[in-house]
This record gives structure tokens, sequence and C-alpha cells, in this order.
């Protein structure tokens, strides 16, 4: 049985700003969407002309409702057996609930305000008439209808130690289950008592869904999907490639007319950031699909039309649109709707962050021969479990040189096999069709012989390979180049071979050849002038926030916190702004390299813009996730004068828009760093070519786990040398990654702090007098701009975790003083 493949179907614009829930209803044989968003508003779709065969008519907007102030972020629809008696419930960042008649406009039928702080789930029970919502603050709340027609709390679920994102009311008197950012999943009884405590998640829980009577899944800002077993309370199995965290997920209904609630039957679909959704088939990605908004918060899963066995799909955008994806031929899009999705699924996956990088799993893996040529022996195909079908052939295709008509042909053969239960370790043979090749062929006795001489001839030919005198694996580095590699690198860097240690590199500079250095710096640069990372454990910014009044310690990067409550983002600002700290031996080291020609082009992970303060100039320089260098409003856009956006954070005033958008309260100005659900800078893509052209490039103080930035190791040429300087390996995973242990290999790792490695590299390259001079002088010019001279005097230079310590202190103040 072949298994539907998802494409675009529609894209609905209206709404204004990010949409962040979506609801589907089907009442009366008539299905409608419903939407909710950022701009205050919830609007029902509906399809238009041609409705009357569902597979023909187009979404169109219906109506919208009125009642709520501010950002709305939950919907859900209480569907009765009497259409009149329906109910559309809304939660919004005021804490409110608003019960509509989904019939009605232009006010709601009931307000439900029990909750202090942002409704963010919402789910319903039709058969018992109840609603469950969950809340950053901290509970989960049961409502039902009482005698006299009001709306009523009835159970108010406690114990959550972060805001509650995920709610799901159980069957049959199974009671609630409510997922949170402290990574736990708790199931209630009816009464509201603490039944079972599901813990494995490593992050946010943002999603839960029933699978069966028993069995429940929870996606996660882990990256991950987890099914369990509420009887039990065990963990069954994990899906695991997204890239980033998974907002939401939904159950599709099985293609297999005789299909159980077996798990290997479990129809998925998932999204979340980094442009992504994902279609899963038991344990397997069926397939990976990318639209063109940074989060894809909700997912609406629509009744079954037309020819689709399995229904459409919606999907709601961070780019203020909604996706309507199907697996209808007859529905598909068209024209440039369809092309603009064929360049999606081709550009998108490279502008991916990586938020989070996928936990390690144990390897699943489906091994198999296929026959590719008559005259070639078969090629081991090799898949692992999770990965996308199409994008494994690709791979597998592209590294043994074949036609990219195969591409299709093997995935689909990698499908049927799972299909068929030949799974884990199992090994089989098999063909794959291709043009110009019969459709198999018969072993006969004649032609084994003949496939066991050509073995033997084979066999032969190895064995006088392995005679042969190997030369080192980079002897030729671009000028290590042979004959048959002339192509492999950007640049003549001579014969002598490559000493892949800090004094080879060092030699390699000297040498005179290598003239286009590629930088990679992350948070480990920084450290040393006091500024904290993020990830660290125990040390990080993030680890020490978790207590000081955020819903969750990302939040402070959360567009959507931040529009509401900009505050506690702007108490750290002033913590970290430019003009507090001065650059470290790292940074003019990088200038140093600038003075000697030798600079292409430095990518960092950092906002602090000590490159630009060290005197790096602004055209070598790409930050990859922005930085303070620059501020504008959120809602016109327009750039904001860096001087006064300065002063407000200085003064503990929230900047706020003197332009266009002058006298509206939410018009704040936003440094220009990359927030959770915004894209990467322009720049840094446009200057992805340059490690196209590096002869050597330097990475540091990097834990290499966010993508893409982390993935542009593999994106120097194939002979390019490598070094890290880091207080551990890192990047070692995926391909392209580094391999420190290769002898003859090109890639050196430097333990320890970054200016210490930097030190011994310039030691070695008789620059030490000359950076120390550098370092020492312009430290000291900096410290006379930026009046730090008395405060070096008067008191030591705070430590990174003395930093963090002042920060948390700070923004106590501040959340004491919003509540």
């Amino acid at each position: 049985m072949a298994l539907p493949r998802y494409t675009l179907s529609q894209i609905l614009s209206g709404h204004t700003d990010d949409v962040k829930a979506l609801a589907s209803s089907s009442s009366s044989g008539t299905t409608t969407l419903y939407s909710a968003s950022r701009d205050g508003t919830v609007r029902a779709w509906s399809r238009g002309a041609g409705a009357g065969e569902a597979h023909e008519g187009e979404w169109a907007q219906d109506k919208v409702y009125e009642g709520h102030k501010g950002f709305v972020n939950a919907v859900a629809v209480l569907d009765s057996p009497e259409p009149s008696e329906n109910l559309l419930v809304s939660g919004d960042i005021d804490g409110l609930l608003l019960l509509h008649d989904p019939a009605r406009t232009d006010k709601p039928l009931h307000v439900l305000s029990e909750h202090w702080a942002n409704v963010c789930a919402l789910d319903v029970d039709p058969a018992r008439g109840l609603i469950i919502s969950g809340s950053w603050d901290k509970t989960a709340r049961v409502w039902a209808r009482e005698e006299g027609g009001e709306w009523a709390q009835v159970r108010r679920l406690e114990g959550a130690g972060e805001a509650v994102w995920a709610v799901k009311v159980l069957p049959d008197e199974g009671g609630f289950l409510a997922g949170s950012a402290d990574k736990l999943i708790r199931h209630y009884s009816t009464a509201g008592e603490l039944l079972r405590t599901f813990s494995s998640h490593s992050d946010a829980v943002r999603a839960l869904v029933l699978l069966d009577s028993d069995r429940f899944a929870s996606a996660s800002n882990d990256a991950t999907i987890r099914k369990w077993s509420l009887s039990s309370g065990e963990e069954l199995s994990t899906l695991s490639g997204h890239s980033s965290y998974i907002y939401a997920l939904a159950v599709l209904t099985s293609p297999s007319p005789s299909s159980s609630s077996s798990p290997n039957e479990d129809y998925l679909i998932s999204s979340g950031e980094d442009y992504e959704v994902r279609i899963w088939l038991g344990e397997t990605c069926l397939q990976t699909l990318y639209l063109p908004a940074v989060s894809l918060w909700s997912l609406a899963v629509l009744p079954s039309a037309g020819a689709s066995p399995t229904g459409d799909v919606a999907l709601a955008g961070s780019d203020k649109k909604i996706y309507v994806l199907t697996s209808a031929p007859e529905r598909a899009a068209e024209g440039e709707t369809l092309d603009a999705w064929s360049e999606w699924q081709e550009s998108l996956p490279m502008r991916q962050t990586g938020r989070n990088a996928p936990p390690a799993l144990p390897a699943q893996t489906l091994e198999l021969e296929l026959d590719t040529a008559d005259d070639a022996p078969n090629l081991l195909f090799t898949y692992t479990r999770g990965t996308d079908f199409e994008a494994a052939a690709r791979e597998f295709v592209q590294q043994h040189e074949l036609p990219e008509s195969y591409v299709g042909r093997i995935a689909q053969f990698v499908r049927g096999a799972l299909e068929e239960g030949r799974e884990g370790e199992a090994e089989a043979e098999a063909e794959v069709e291709v043009e110009g090749k019969g459709e198999g062929k018969e072993e006969d006795g004649e032609e084994k012989k003949k496939d066991e001489e050509e073995k033997v001839d084979q066999d032969d030919k190895a064995e006088q390979e392995e005679k042969k005198p190997s030369r080192p694996a980079w002897d030729e580095y671009e000028g290590f180049a042979t004959d048959e590699d002339s192509n492999a690198g950007s640049s003549d860097v001579g014969s002598k071979p490559f000493e892949a240690t800090l004094k080879g590199v060092a030699e390699l500079i000297k040498s005179g050849k290598v003239k286009k250095i590629m930088i990679m710096a992350g948070a480990g640069i920084s450290t040393a002038a006091g500024i904290p990372d993020f990830r660290s454990p125990e040390t990080g910014l993030y680890a020490n926030l978790q207590t000081y009044g955020l819903p969750y310690p990302e939040a402070i990067f959360e567009i959507g916190y931040f529009s509401r409550k900009p505050e506690p983002f702007y108490t750290l600002a002033k913590e970290l702004y430019p003009g507090r700290f001065l650059p470290t031996m790292t940074h003019y080291f990088f200038v140093l390299l600038e003075k000697k020609g030798l600079l292409q082009r430095v990518f960092t992970q950092n906002i602090d813009t000590l490159e630009r303060i060290a005197g790096l100039p602004a055209e070598r320089i790409v930050e990859a996730h922005g930085s303070f260098a620059t501020a504008r409003c959120i809602r016109c856009k327009r750039l904001a004068d860096a001087d006064w956006v300065r002063q407000c954070v200085e003064r503990a005033e929230v900047p706020r828009c003197r332009e266009k958008c002058k006298g509206r309260k939410d018009a704040l100005v936003k440094p220009d760093i990359v927030f959770f659900g915004e894209g990467l800078p322009d720049l840094f893509f446009q200057r992805l070519s340059d490690f196209a052209q590096a002869d050597l490039l330097i990475v540091l103080g990097t834990s290499l786990k966010v993508h893409p930035f982390a993935s542009l190791i593999a994106h120097v040429p194939p002979r390019c040398p490598r070094v890290l300087f880091n207080l551990e390996p890192a990047g070692e995973e995926g391909p392209g990654g580094f391999d420190f242990f290769r002898e003859g290999g090109r890639d050196v790792v430097v333990l320890g702090e970054a200016d210490d490695g930097v030190l011994k590299l310039a030691d070695s390259l008789g620059w030490k007098d000359e950076l120390v001079e550098l370092y020492e002088t312009e430290r000291e010019r900096k410290t006379r701009e930026f009046g730090m001279e008395g405060a070096a005097k008067e008191q030591p230079k705070l430590s990174a975790d003395e930093e963090l310590e002042k920060i948390a202190e700070q923004l106590e103040k501040v959340s004491v003083g919003l509540k």
C-alpha cells in the first residue's frame, strides 16, 4: 500500500499578527476552521464556492469574533449534539476565557476569569461538556456548565512548577493530563488528585494527544515526541528528528482501513520551530515538509473529504498565515503557489536554526542491499528510523553518484520494506528498478558463476590497491590538490604535508599561502569579558533565571512575552548592553588577522558587539543571531536612534516608537537580536558563499549545537584545514563534522579557554608581542572611552557568575513589580 504524500493546498491570509492556535469543527455536515491570533481576533473560515462537493471549494474567511483585548493564544470548539448549543472557546494573554456562540461575533456569551496569566492551552470533552485550560499561572483548570446555564470552575489542577503548556481530557472518567514548562506531565483524577508524574523530557512539554485508551504522546521543546502508557507510567518510545522545538502534535486518520491500535500504526503529524512539519507512521518519519514561517505554532486536522483518506491539515504560522496541506491530488496547489512550495522545500532547510539538537538515540537501522546496475556490485544502503525517506535516498544517490531518478524509487522501496515489517537490524536484498534496466532478473547457474568470477576479479583489484603505496590524506592540500582532485579546494596552499597540530596550523599560515581565514565564534570568546553564556547547565543565563518571575527561562527572548511584558528583557539588556564590557584577547586576534590581510569573515553567535568594539570593520562581521548594534520598532520596523535607545535602557525606561507608531503602547523598540519565532538575518545567508572560498577555518568558544550555524563547519572546501579552540571537543557529529583523531586528517582541537588558545597560536606565529600590545593599548583606550577608569579602580571586574547573580537580583525586583 502506498502511503499518502502531503503537499500544499492553500494559503489563508487575514490575520495581522502571528496565528497562534487552530481548531476545527464539523457540525451538521459543515466543516469550519477557527484561528486565534496575536492580533486579538478569532476568525472562522469555511469553504467557499463549490462547497457542495467538499474537494472543490476553497477556504475563505467567514467571521471575525470580538471581545479580546490582547493576544489570543488558544482556541477550541465544544460541539454539541444540538448545533445551536455549540461553543467557541478562546483564551488570551490576560488570563480570560471567552465563550462565543459560533453564530454570533459581536460579544461572548460567557467570560471566565479565574486564571491570572496567559491562557496558552485548551481542550474540550463534548460528551461530558467539559473545558480544560492551561496557563502561565502554573495551573490547569476544569470548567463545566452549572444548572442555571452559567459556566464555572469545577477543578483547579495544581503542582506544576512552571507554565502549563498542554492539557488533555481523558475519556471514560480517566481524569486529566497537564504538560508543563517544568518538563513534567501530570495525570490527575477526575477529582483533581495527582495520580502520576511522567518524566523524561529535558525541556518544556508543549503538546499532548491520545493514541488509544491506554497510550498518549507528548511533544516538547527538547525536539522529541514520546509515547507513554497511562496505566504503567512507562515511556514506550521516542521519536526524534525535529531540528528544534515542537509546538503542536495531532493524530491523523490512519491510511490503512484495517489499522488497529498497534504502535506501528500510530499516524501523527507534528510542527514547531524552524519551518518544519513531520509526518510519522509508528516510529518512522514518512515525510518532512517546510513552510515559510519560522514558528508553526499550532495545527488542526480537518475531517476527511474527497479522495483524501486522511483529511487535510491546517497549520498556524508566525508569518500571519494559515497553510492548508492535502494528500489529495485534486486539491493540490497549482501554478505560482506550487512553484513557491517547491522552492521552500529546497531553500528552507538551510535557514533552520536548530534551537535544540535532537538527543542521541540508539541506532535503529534497516540495512538493504540495492542492485542499481547489472554490471556493478550491490550497494549497501543503511536507513536510520526517523529519517525522512526522500532525504535519506537523495543523500545515498549523491554519495554514489547515481542518477537523480533513483531517489523516488529508493525511497519507495525503503518505505515498502518498513511496511512489511522488516525493521531494526533486518537485512534484505532487493533490486531498484531503473530506466534502461529490466523488471528484474532470474539468477540461473551461469549468472551465479559469472557473478562469482566478477567478485574474484574485484577482490584481486582490491588486493592490488592495498599494495599500492598510500599518500597522506591531506598531502596535496589544494595544491595539496592532485590531478584527480584539482577542484577540491579554493587556493594554492602548497605541496608540503599539513601537520594536524597547532604548530602545523601556524606553519600553514606562515607559508604565505593562507589568505582567506574564516572565523566562527560562540559565547566562549566573551565569557572572559564577564558576559555569561546562555546554556551552561549550572552557570548559564537560562539556568539562573528559572526562578525569577518568568513563566519559563526562554520567555525573556520570546517575542510574544516581550510584546506583553518588555520590562524583564530590558532589565537584562541594561546589564548586557555594549559599553559595559571590553573585548577579549580573542577579539583582538581577529583584528590582528584583519590588519595582516588574512581575514575573510567572522561569523559570530554573540549579540554583544565586542567584535565591533574591538575595531573590526562591520563588513567583516556576520552577527548570526543579531546584536545590540541597531534597534527598530516591532510594528512599523523603522530603525530607531541607537543612542536614544541606549539612554532609555540606562534609565530603565522601555523605548517605544517615536516615528510612524508614535503614541502606541504596543509599538515597542527592540534591539535587532533574533528572538524565538524570528528568522536569521538575511546577511547570514548572503555571506554563506564565503565558506567555499576559505583556506583555513578557525572555530572558537562554541558547542556547535545550534543550527544552521553549527553546520557551517561543513561548508568549507573538503581539504580546508579546520581548528577548534574550545573547553571540550564539539561538532563531531553529523555530515562534515570534525574528526580530530583520524590519521592524516585536517582537523585540530585545542582544549582550554579561547584566549589561551589564540595566545599559543600567536606565539607559534611570532605575533605574540604584537597581539599583547594591541590588546593592552586598545583596552586602555576603550576603558577611557567608556568612562570605566573609576569603576575599574574602585571595584574588581565581576566574573560571569557574579554578573549572573547581579542580573538575577535585578530581574527579581522587576518580576515583583509586575505582579
